[in-house]
Formats: structure tokens, sequence, C-alpha cells
């Protein structure tokens, strides 16, 4: 059933026929499962002592890329030719997404707290423009209390 929906997604992401949110909740449902059956074949080709190598694939890890963004929004313009909508040279449009960190704290309790600013950066070409209409973050693949994500205010 997991490798049958990855697959599926996997192909339908390649070939353009998923849409990104159904693509998105297969990753969310079977990602973890699939990262654990790589993380248990690799540590079977470890030379480990069957304590340690129990010990390491109980272990849950913690995703070093925890949040995904995703921005919607609508195209208008002269947006007639989809190969055309792109900046010079690019064949498509695209967004820069650039995060700075402005603050990190360790509280009391010893979370991190993170105030970053995110910076889009639309390429289109002359004659395209974009309305946002939502911005969401995710958590990535990590256990989703181990963050507490605030929007601003």
């Amino acid at each position: 059933m997991t490798y049958d929906a990855a697959r599926k997604a996997s192909d339908g992401f390649e070939h353009g026929f998923m849409k990104v949110p159904m693509y998105r909740a297969v990753a969310e449902e079977h990602g973890r499962t699939l990262l654990d059956y790589v993380r248990a074949g690799l540590l079977e080709l470890l030379d480990l002592p069957e304590t340690v190598r129990s010990e390491l694939e109980a272990k849950r890890p913690l995703d070093v890329s925890p949040t995904w963004h995703e921005v919607r929004g609508e195209l208008h313009g002269e947006v007639q030719d989809p190969h055309r909508m792109g900046e010079a040279g690019q064949p498509y449009p695209y967004v820069d997404w650039h995060t700075t960190l402005q603050d990190v704290r360790r509280l009391a309790n010893g979370q991190l707290q993170i105030t970053p600013t995110m910076t889009l950066i639309a390429h289109l070409s002359e004659g395209v423009q974009i309305t946002y209409s939502s911005h969401r973050i995710g958590i990535g693949l990590s256990d989703a209390d181990l963050f507490d994500y605030q929007a601003p205010g």
C-alpha cells in the first residue's frame, strides 16, 4: 500500500497529472514509513551489534528541514501563452523564497523561539502580475507537536 501510493504520487508529480495538495497529502501519510524503510535498510548494511541497530531503528529522526512554504495566487495580465510567462530566458514563472532569521531565543522550557522574515521575489515576464491569495507554512515530516508555529500578528 505505501509503495503503491508513493509510486503513484511520484509519477503524478513527475508527469504533472497530480495536483500539489494531493501529492503533499501522500507525502504526509506515507513519507515517514518510507523513510523508516530506507533507514532500516541502511542499518542492515552496517556492521553493528544488534542492540545498537535496534536502538537506532527505534529512534524517531527529526526532519532537519522541518518547514515547508506554500503560496497561492492568480497570475493575470499577458498569460495566454504559459511558455512566455517567465522572465527573460526562463520558460515558466517562478518565485525565489528567502528566509532570514531576525532572532532566535531559547525559552525557559528549552524550546527555541525563532523569528524569521520571509521575502518572495516573483520572476515573471513583463506584463504578467501575480495576486497572492494565501500563504501557508507546514512542519515537514517532523512530529507537529515539536513545533508551535504562530503567524505574525
